[in-house]
Protein backbone atom coordinates (compact mmCIF):
# COMPACT_ATOMS: atom_id res chain seq x y z
CA UNK A 1 0.00 0.00 0.00
CA UNK A 2 1.43 3.39 -1.05
CA UNK A 3 1.68 6.43 1.23
CA UNK A 4 -1.30 8.05 -0.50
CA UNK A 5 -3.31 4.88 0.02
CA UNK A 6 -2.34 4.79 3.70
CA UNK A 7 -3.50 8.40 4.12
CA UNK A 8 -6.78 7.71 2.33
CA UNK A 9 -7.40 4.65 4.52
CA UNK A 10 -6.54 6.60 7.68
CA UNK A 11 -8.96 9.38 6.70
CA UNK A 12 -11.65 6.75 6.10
CA UNK A 13 -11.09 5.16 9.53
CA UNK A 14 -11.05 8.50 11.34
CA UNK A 15 -14.48 9.31 9.90
CA UNK A 16 -15.97 6.37 11.79
CA UNK A 17 -18.14 7.59 14.72
CA UNK A 18 -16.52 5.01 17.02
CA UNK A 19 -14.60 1.75 17.05
CA UNK A 20 -15.95 -1.36 15.37
CA UNK A 21 -15.17 -5.03 15.97
CA UNK A 22 -12.27 -4.80 13.49
CA UNK A 23 -11.12 -1.19 14.06
CA UNK A 24 -9.62 -0.01 17.34
CA UNK A 25 -8.20 3.40 18.25
CA UNK A 26 -5.39 3.72 20.79
CA UNK A 27 -3.99 6.97 22.16
CA UNK A 28 -0.72 5.14 22.98
CA UNK A 29 0.76 7.75 25.31
CA UNK A 30 3.18 5.10 26.59
CA UNK A 31 4.79 2.05 25.05
CA UNK A 32 2.40 -0.81 24.42
CA UNK A 33 3.34 -4.27 25.66
CA UNK A 34 4.26 -6.61 22.78
CA UNK A 35 2.01 -9.34 24.19
CA UNK A 36 -0.94 -6.95 24.31
CA UNK A 37 -0.24 -5.81 20.75
CA UNK A 38 -0.21 -9.41 19.60
CA UNK A 39 -3.56 -10.07 21.29
CA UNK A 40 -5.05 -6.94 19.74
CA UNK A 41 -3.88 -7.97 16.27
CA UNK A 42 -5.21 -11.52 16.61
CA UNK A 43 -8.57 -10.36 17.97
CA UNK A 44 -8.97 -7.66 15.31
CA UNK A 45 -8.05 -10.03 12.48
CA UNK A 46 -10.45 -12.68 13.77
CA UNK A 47 -13.28 -10.17 13.99
CA UNK A 48 -12.49 -8.83 10.51
CA UNK A 49 -12.62 -12.38 9.14
CA UNK A 50 -15.96 -13.06 10.86
CA UNK A 51 -17.42 -9.82 9.50
CA UNK A 52 -16.12 -10.38 5.97
CA UNK A 53 -13.66 -7.48 6.15
CA UNK A 54 -10.34 -7.62 4.31
CA UNK A 55 -8.29 -6.54 7.35
CA UNK A 56 -8.40 -5.43 10.95
CA UNK A 57 -6.96 -2.04 11.94
CA UNK A 58 -5.24 -0.80 15.09
CA UNK A 59 -4.89 2.99 14.77
CA UNK A 60 -2.39 4.53 17.19
CA UNK A 61 -2.40 8.14 18.36
CA UNK A 62 -6.21 8.44 18.37
CA UNK A 63 -8.29 8.45 21.53
CA UNK A 64 -11.63 6.70 21.12
CA UNK A 65 -13.52 7.08 24.39
CA UNK A 66 -14.34 10.81 24.16
CA UNK A 67 -15.78 10.29 20.67
CA UNK A 68 -18.07 7.55 21.92
CA UNK A 69 -19.04 9.36 25.10
CA UNK A 70 -19.91 12.60 23.30
CA UNK A 71 -22.03 10.81 20.68
CA UNK A 72 -23.80 8.68 23.28
CA UNK A 73 -24.60 11.67 25.47
CA UNK A 74 -25.85 13.79 22.57
CA UNK A 75 -27.94 11.01 21.03
CA UNK A 76 -29.55 10.21 24.37
CA UNK A 77 -30.41 13.89 24.83
CA UNK A 78 -32.11 13.83 21.42
CA UNK A 79 -33.99 10.58 22.11
CA UNK A 80 -35.27 11.55 25.57
CA UNK A 81 -35.95 15.27 25.15
CA UNK A 82 -39.43 16.46 26.20
CA UNK A 83 -40.32 18.17 22.91
CA UNK A 84 -43.64 19.48 24.28
CA UNK A 85 -41.58 22.15 26.07
CA UNK A 86 -40.27 23.46 22.73
CA UNK A 87 -36.79 23.82 24.23
CA UNK A 88 -33.34 23.43 22.73
CA UNK A 89 -30.73 20.81 23.57
CA UNK A 90 -27.78 22.73 25.00
CA UNK A 91 -24.15 21.64 24.89
CA UNK A 92 -21.73 23.75 26.95
CA UNK A 93 -18.02 23.26 26.34
CA UNK A 94 -15.75 23.75 29.36
CA UNK A 95 -11.98 23.43 29.41
CA UNK A 96 -12.18 20.04 31.13
CA UNK A 97 -15.67 18.73 30.31
CA UNK A 98 -18.81 18.96 28.19
CA UNK A 99 -22.21 19.63 29.76
CA UNK A 100 -25.33 18.31 28.00
CA UNK A 101 -28.76 19.60 28.93
CA UNK A 102 -32.16 18.61 27.56
CA UNK A 103 -35.66 19.57 28.62
CA UNK A 104 -37.79 17.36 30.86
CA UNK A 105 -37.36 15.07 33.82
CA UNK A 106 -37.07 11.28 33.83
CA UNK A 107 -40.07 9.86 32.02
CA UNK A 108 -40.30 7.02 34.54
CA UNK A 109 -38.91 7.19 38.06
CA UNK A 110 -36.06 9.37 39.35
CA UNK A 111 -32.31 9.61 38.88
CA UNK A 112 -31.77 7.63 42.09
CA UNK A 113 -33.88 4.76 40.71
CA UNK A 114 -31.47 4.30 37.83
CA UNK A 115 -28.26 4.89 39.77
CA UNK A 116 -28.96 2.83 42.88
CA UNK A 117 -31.97 0.59 42.23
CA UNK A 118 -31.17 -0.82 38.77
CA UNK A 119 -34.35 0.67 37.31
CA UNK A 120 -35.10 -0.34 33.71
CA UNK A 121 -37.50 1.92 31.76
CA UNK A 122 -40.58 0.15 30.39
CA UNK A 123 -41.80 3.01 28.19
CA UNK A 124 -40.20 5.76 26.12
CA UNK A 125 -41.23 9.37 25.84
CA UNK A 126 -40.47 9.53 22.10
CA UNK A 127 -40.90 5.93 20.96
CA UNK A 128 -41.00 6.55 17.19
CA UNK A 129 -37.96 8.82 17.34
CA UNK A 130 -36.07 6.31 19.49
CA UNK A 131 -36.92 3.43 17.13
CA UNK A 132 -35.67 5.48 14.18
CA UNK A 133 -32.42 6.21 16.02
CA UNK A 134 -32.00 2.50 16.82
CA UNK A 135 -32.41 1.64 13.13
CA UNK A 136 -29.61 4.12 12.33
CA UNK A 137 -27.38 2.63 15.08
CA UNK A 138 -27.39 5.93 16.93
CA UNK A 139 -28.53 4.38 20.24
CA UNK A 140 -28.81 0.89 21.66
CA UNK A 141 -31.85 -1.32 21.05
CA UNK A 142 -34.89 -0.49 23.16
CA UNK A 143 -35.74 -3.99 24.31
CA UNK A 144 -36.53 -3.34 27.93
CA UNK A 145 -35.20 -6.88 28.35
CA UNK A 146 -33.95 -7.34 31.90
CA UNK A 147 -31.82 -10.36 30.97
CA UNK A 148 -30.04 -8.37 28.26
CA UNK A 149 -29.60 -5.48 30.67
CA UNK A 150 -27.92 -7.78 33.18
CA UNK A 151 -25.68 -9.28 30.48
CA UNK A 152 -24.62 -5.81 29.39
CA UNK A 153 -23.99 -4.63 32.94
CA UNK A 154 -22.37 -7.91 34.02
CA UNK A 155 -20.73 -7.72 37.45
CA UNK A 156 -18.60 -5.23 39.31
CA UNK A 157 -14.85 -5.61 39.72
CA UNK A 158 -15.16 -7.02 43.23
CA UNK A 159 -17.02 -10.04 41.84
CA UNK A 160 -14.32 -10.78 39.27
CA UNK A 161 -11.55 -10.34 41.83
CA UNK A 162 -13.25 -12.82 44.14
CA UNK A 163 -13.52 -15.32 41.30
CA UNK A 164 -9.78 -15.02 40.67
CA UNK A 165 -8.92 -15.37 44.37
CA UNK A 166 -11.22 -18.40 44.69
CA UNK A 167 -9.47 -19.97 41.69
CA UNK A 168 -6.06 -19.35 43.26
CA UNK A 169 -7.22 -20.82 46.56
CA UNK A 170 -8.37 -23.95 44.72
CA UNK A 171 -5.51 -24.42 42.25
CA UNK A 172 -2.60 -22.50 43.77
CA UNK A 173 -1.62 -20.45 40.72
CA UNK A 174 -2.98 -19.14 37.43
CA UNK A 175 -1.50 -18.02 34.13
CA UNK A 176 -3.01 -15.19 32.11
CA UNK A 177 -4.65 -17.83 29.89
CA UNK A 178 -6.18 -19.45 32.99
CA UNK A 179 -7.67 -16.12 34.07
CA UNK A 180 -9.00 -15.47 30.55
CA UNK A 181 -10.72 -18.87 30.54
CA UNK A 182 -12.09 -18.26 34.03
CA UNK A 183 -13.74 -14.97 33.05
CA UNK A 184 -14.76 -15.99 29.53
CA UNK A 185 -18.47 -15.35 29.02
CA UNK A 186 -18.76 -13.50 32.32
CA UNK A 187 -17.62 -10.02 31.29
CA UNK A 188 -20.12 -7.47 30.00
CA UNK A 189 -21.53 -8.15 26.52
CA UNK A 190 -21.00 -4.50 25.60
CA UNK A 191 -17.21 -4.92 25.73
CA UNK A 192 -15.45 -5.77 22.49
CA UNK A 193 -12.88 -8.62 22.55
CA UNK A 194 -10.10 -6.03 22.70
CA UNK A 195 -11.78 -4.22 25.58
CA UNK A 196 -12.16 -7.52 27.44
CA UNK A 197 -8.40 -8.10 27.08
CA UNK A 198 -7.74 -4.70 28.64
CA UNK A 199 -10.39 -5.28 31.33
CA UNK A 200 -8.68 -8.45 32.56
CA UNK A 201 -5.26 -6.79 32.43
CA UNK A 202 -6.54 -3.89 34.56
CA UNK A 203 -8.15 -6.28 37.06
CA UNK A 204 -4.89 -8.16 37.57
CA UNK A 205 -2.91 -4.92 37.82
CA UNK A 206 -5.30 -3.56 40.45
CA UNK A 207 -5.17 -6.78 42.48
CA UNK A 208 -1.36 -6.80 42.32
CA UNK A 209 -0.50 -3.13 42.83
CA UNK A 210 -3.44 -1.58 44.68
CA UNK A 211 -5.16 -4.40 46.55
CA UNK A 212 -1.92 -6.37 47.00
CA UNK A 213 -3.90 -9.62 47.05
CA UNK A 214 -1.92 -11.40 44.33
CA UNK A 215 1.71 -11.57 43.27
CA UNK A 216 3.36 -12.58 39.99
CA UNK A 217 5.85 -15.43 40.48
CA UNK A 218 6.52 -15.63 36.74
CA UNK A 219 7.70 -13.09 34.19
CA UNK A 220 5.94 -10.15 32.57
CA UNK A 221 5.43 -12.12 29.37
CA UNK A 222 4.49 -15.36 31.14
CA UNK A 223 2.92 -14.40 34.47
CA UNK A 224 2.15 -16.95 37.17
CA UNK A 225 -0.30 -15.36 39.57
CA UNK A 226 -0.55 -16.58 43.17
CA UNK A 227 -2.43 -15.28 46.19
CA UNK A 228 -0.27 -13.09 48.39
CA UNK A 229 0.33 -14.67 51.81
Amino acid sequence: MKSADHKAKLDELLKLPAETEWVEFKEARSNLDSDDLGKYFVALCNEANLKGESAGWLVLGVQDKPRKVVLEALNNCIAHQDYSRQARIIVVEKTDRLIFENAGSFFEGSLEDYLFRDRIPRHYRNRLLAEAMVSLDMIDALTGDKAQYIRNRAFDDAHYKKMILDYLAEYGSASRADVDRLLKGKLSDVLTPQQQVVKVKNLLAAMSRKDKTIVNHGSKKKPEWRARK
